[in-house]
């Protein structure tokens, strides 16, 4: 028996110029339960993929209100942090701040506070790097998952099918191809993170203990939606507890090939999305965290 793979973002025929606020009247919140891993550990996408970006849209349409998890859903979004507003505006910085992603096992797992925290700089090599930093409160390495309702509009994985049987929750989607489409500032596009062991780029995951780091997700990215992602720009976000016991995050994106306004756009974007994952990950992942 295989399971679906049950996905956020789905597919509609229309887009409406505001994101719902909630479901529609006379329609409620499922409560029939996902099948659970110890059931079964195939997991499948719950449609077939779509290449046709006029069929995105963004929110909860029609049928998707019936998840069991969309009663999570909340448009409604903080603004970003002074320390991030301040970075932005500031920026550039120093080329000299900027490090390469296969320096960032030295650089983003020294204890403290690098002097580029918020905010972003172009190296002498042309590649731009990007830094925000995000508290996150009770999100734990194991919680931590992306998604921002008012800008990802598309979701996709492959492989269509996955075998989840005995995995952690990193295997499960280390390896895999992230097909999204996706607004950063005014405009949308189709990206791919195919999501990589930290090994891979030079991180020592046994020292992480040691250093108050929960995860590291690093994505090789690129854009449109495909399955051989080549070049240099990736991203990363880092879990580390903080002297209170509370968790932040620090995110880095190494872009190779840029807009001049795409570093503003994505730093707004990310700290935005961040913010908003803090306010309902740790539920979301209580309650949903042993399905597919």
């Amino acid at each position: 028996m295989k399971l679906q793979l049950a996905q956020i973002l789905t597919l509609a025929p229309s887009c409406l110029a505001q994101v719902a606020l909630g479901p529609p009247s006379g329609q409620h919140y499922s409560s029939v339960p996902l099948e659970t891993l110890s059931t079964n550990a195939t997991s499948v996408n719950i449609v077939p993929y779509q290449s046709n970006a006029s069929l995105y849209y963004l929110g909860y349409e029609g049928n998707d209100w019936e998840r069991p998890f969309s009663k999570y859903w909340n448009p409604v979004l903080n603004p970003i942090s002074d320390e991030l507003q301040k970075g932005i505006t500031e920026s550039p910085y120093a080329s000299r701040l900027t490090f390469s992603p296969q320096e960032a096992h030295d650089y983003f797992t020294r204890p403290g506070y690098l002097q580029l925290e918020n905010g972003w700089a172009v190296g002498d090599d042309g590649v731009l790097m990007l830094a925000i930093r995000t508290d996150m409160g009770d999100v734990t390495g194991d919680i931590y998952k992306l998604w921002h309702p008012l800008a990802h509009q598309y979701a996709w994985r492959y492989p269509n099918v996955a075998d989840w049987a005995n995995k952690t929750l990193p295997q499960r989607y280390i390896g895999s191809y992230s097909f999204i489409d996706e607004f950063i500032g005014n405009f949308a596009a189709k990206l791919t993170v195919n999501f990589v062991e930290p090994e891979s780029i030079g991180f020592d995951t046994n020292a992480f203990d040691s250093q108050g780091i929960e995860t590291i997700v690093v994505g090789h990215i690129t854009n449109e939606h495909v399955t051989n992602v080549t070049g240099n720009s990736y991203l990363m976000h880092k879990i580390r507890r903080k002297e209170n016991e509370q968790r932040e995050l620090r995110s880095r994106f190494f872009l190779e090939q840029f807009t001049e306004d795409q570093p503003h756009h994505l730093g707004v974007h990310c700290g935005v999305e961040m913010s908003h994952l803090a306010t309902f990950l740790p539920q979301l992942y209580a309650e949903f965290k042993d399905t597919v």
